[in-house]
Order: structure tokens, then sequence, then C-alpha cells
């Protein structure tokens, strides 16, 4: 009656392959696979999980019945997507291994606010069986030039660009694609430095801004079916585990007042809203 849509949103990093080496290759597909397809594949694709969880998992991975596959398979109105970061991936390599041991640490302790709890979530996959060892996937080291947002994750735009191709050309959802969540939050002294369009944090969230949505522009240009983009977020607001702590938002809040003042960023994408083209960098100087 009300002719609205109904869809899921999958979470997905793009996992480039480190390296041309077809085991590099196969190692990052799979990455891919064991999280977004994980998800995706009984929806849009075959009712059903990815052959290579199925045959590592065996019957640790539960079935589903043929009425659930069918009930599944074609389910979703449109195919939603919240991406925020890419990532290197290849074979299993013990020495690059030991090599990224201090950064997989720090990431653990970042969203679990103390190294004991890093250092037991870090035992849990070294010991049994377990999500991480059925991957069997290597994180390799960052390009060196990759910047970072203030949640440690890296800015390459270009990821989002070849998720969105992945994406169609797997999955080619009948509904088109939607960014349902894409942006980041920069570290700010104060409010002054947040509202400064010369400040470091605001040139860096202009900067994330118009790479991503230029990717998305070009991908769009190669083939893929996006119907809409949503910035994460419109105001900042409380983030999950880290509360109050990275902002996000368009619309820098005052938390004691509550007074809301828009960022820099957010006076750009109100132009390219209105304007629907992408507005350069110089906009808001």
């Amino acid at each position: 009656e009300q002719k609205g849509k109904i869809g899921i949103t999958l979470n997905a990093e793009w996992w480039e392959p480190v390296s041309d080496d077809p085991r590099d290759v196969v190692a990052a597909n799979r990455a891919i696979e064991f999280s977004l397809g994980w998800f995706a594949d009984p929806v849009f694709l075959s009712g059903d999980y990815p052959d290579c969880m199925k045959k590592t998992c065996g019957d640790r991975l539960p079935r589903f019945t043929e009425e659930e596959s069918r009930l599944l398979k074609g389910s979703s109105d449109f195919f939603g997507l919240n991406h925020y970061s890419t990532h290197y991936a290849g074979r299993q390599n013990p020495c690059v291994a030991i090599q990224t041991l201090p950064h997989e640490v720090a990431l653990l302790f970042h969203s679990s606010g103390s190294y004991r709890k890093a250092f037991k979530s870090l035992f849990s996959v070294i010991v049994g069986n377990n999500y991480l060892k059925d991957i069997g996937v290597l994180t390799y080291p960052n390009d060196a030039e990759w910047t970072y947002t203030d949640m440690g994750w890296a800015v390459v735009p270009w990821g989002l660009r070849k998720l969105l191709l992945y994406i169609q050309n797997r999955y080619a959802p009948e509904g088109g694609i939607i960014i349902t969540e894409n942006g980041c939050a920069m570290k700010e002294k104060n409010r002054e430095e947040a509202l400064d369009p010369n400040s470091s944090p605001a040139l860096a969230k202009l900067k994330f801004f118009h790479g991503y949505i230029s990717e998305v522009h070009q991908a769009i240009s190669e083939g893929a079916n996006v119907k809409g983009y949503y910035a994460w977020s419109f105001m900042d607001n409380f983030e999950w585990s880290l509360g109050y702590h990275p902002r996000f938002g368009l619309v820098h809040v005052d938390y004691k007042s509550q007074e809301r003042t828009v960022r820099p960023v957010g006076k750009w994408y109100s132009k390219l809203s209105k304007e629907n083209e992408i507005p350069p960098l110089s906009f808001v100087k």
C-alpha cells in the first residue's frame, strides 16, 4: 500500500590482494567471502553460505532447509552497504604475522579498552577452532602512504569503488546498491579547530568525503548500480562502546550546551546534494 522497500544492510571492508600471486588473490577473495559473502550469498546469490565456508567449517556451520533457502534468496529489495576501510590480505606467512602483531594488538585494545581484554581476544584466536582460524588469511601491513581516521581505520577511497564493482559483478542486486553508511571521525582538539576550514581535521574530513564519493561516481561509470549514498553521520553522536569520543558528524555538537554548528564538510556536502556534482575541496575555504 505504501510502496516502500525493505532491505538488509551489510558492513564490509575491501580486501585487496597483497600481490598478484594466485595464492594471495585466493586469500583476499576468501576474506571477502568469509565476511560479506557469509551474509550476502544466502540473500542475493544462492540461498546458502559460500562454498569455501561450507568446506572449511563442515558440520560446525548450520545448514539451511530448502524452505529457508527459498525464503532467503531474493528477500531483500536492495543491497545496503556500510563501508569504512580497506586492508591488504594474502596467504599465511609467519614472518609477516609477527611483524603485524603489534598493530593487531593495538586495534584490539582500541576496540576493547584494555590490554587484558585485547590479549584475551588474541589468545582465543590462537587456541582452538574459531572464525579467524577458519578464514586462514593474513592481514598484511598497510600502504605507508595511507592516512588514518580517529578510529585507526585506513582511508582508502579506491577500496569502496572495488567493493561496489565486486558486489555488482557477484550479486547484481535487482534493487541496486545503497551505501547506508560511509564517513569518518577525525581527532579535533576543540570546537574552534573542528569548525576552522583550514585546520588539519577539517581538511582531512573534506578529503575523505571528496575521495570516497568520487570513487562512487567512478564505480557508477564502470557499471555499479548505486542508487544512493548516506554519510555517517548527520551529527556527532553516541558511538557504541566508544561513547561520545569519536565525532563522525557533518554537524558539530557541543555536548554541554547542545549547540549544533555545521562543519566545513557539512557545507561541502550540502552543495553536493543541491547541485548533484562534486564540489572542489577549495569550496569551503
